[in-house]
């Protein structure tokens, strides 16, 4: 196929830590079929992160998809060049002064599938960066589920299983609700306990239920997320 240069956006955090910073990856939404790293919930989640105290890194990848239910090729192709967007992470680790062990990765609705299928994939894909770790620490989704068709493909084994934190909305019908059901429950039955394993239900909202005062609400608790199961010192509430 043809080659496709896939670009990422760097925010570095606006605090002073003294250690070497997590970082987390930003991965936008669209169906895989449209939306871009310059979608305002991007942006907007970029800054937020990088007051917190993270290395952020804002994404774009492969949009192949061409119908509602989405191409296997299509979130194979996204979660390849997300792993690759961690590889290249873990490749500048010194430059940017991150920590390579503590990377998260955030998504909404397609990117939240793919932050969550990301660990459970073991092809590396050829988006770049070969021969480095791709694995991440955790994974928030806005909207988001494992991609069953990809994850249960009979030529794929599970290598790690992710903490997850989700936020759904009970009236989603893009991402059904049943979906982020069935995500919590597989990694439940994998061991990935509850406070490692989290399905925030948001009432009255659609898809991708990120209102103001939905943020003001789960940001912090997003952040206490990843503080414990990242292990990381102190971060800046926003």
């Amino acid at each position: 196929g043809q080659e496709v240069d896939l670009l990422l956006d760097v925010y570095r955090p606006t605090v002073a830590l003294g250690w070497k910073a997590p970082a987390v990856l930003l991965i936008h939404g669209g169906n895989f079929i449209g939306g871009s790293k310059q979608a305002g919930i991007m942006e907007a989640e970029a800054l937020y992160f990088a007051r917190a105290g993270f290395v952020v890194f804002n994404m774009n990848y492969r949009l192949e998809g061409s119908t509602y239910l989405v191409e296997l090729s299509a979130v194979r192709d996204a979660v390849h060049d997300a792993k690759a967007a961690v590889r290249f992470i873990v490749d500048q680790a010194e430059s940017f002064r991150l920590d390579p062990t503590r990377i998260a990765a955030w998504g909404e609705s397609a990117g939240g599938i793919t932050a969550i299928s990301m660990n459970s994939v073991s092809s590396e894909g050829s988006s770049g960066n070969p021969g480095l770790s791709s694995n991440i620490s955790a994974a928030v989704s806005l909207s988001g589920t494992m991609w069953p068709f990809l994850v249960a493909s009979p030529r794929n084994e599970v290598l790690r299983d992710t903490p997850w934190f989700n936020v759904h909305s009970k009236a989603d019908s893009v991402v059904y609700p049943f979906l982020a059901v069935m995500t919590h429950v597989y990694l439940l039955a994998k061991g990935v306990p509850d406070p490692e394993n989290r399905l925030v239900w948001v009432s009255g909202a659609e898809h991708v239920p990120w209102s103001p005062s939905v943020r003001a609400t789960v940001r912090p608790l997003v952040l206490n997320f990843l503080a414990e199961v990242m292990n990381l010192k102190l971060l800046c509430q926003v």
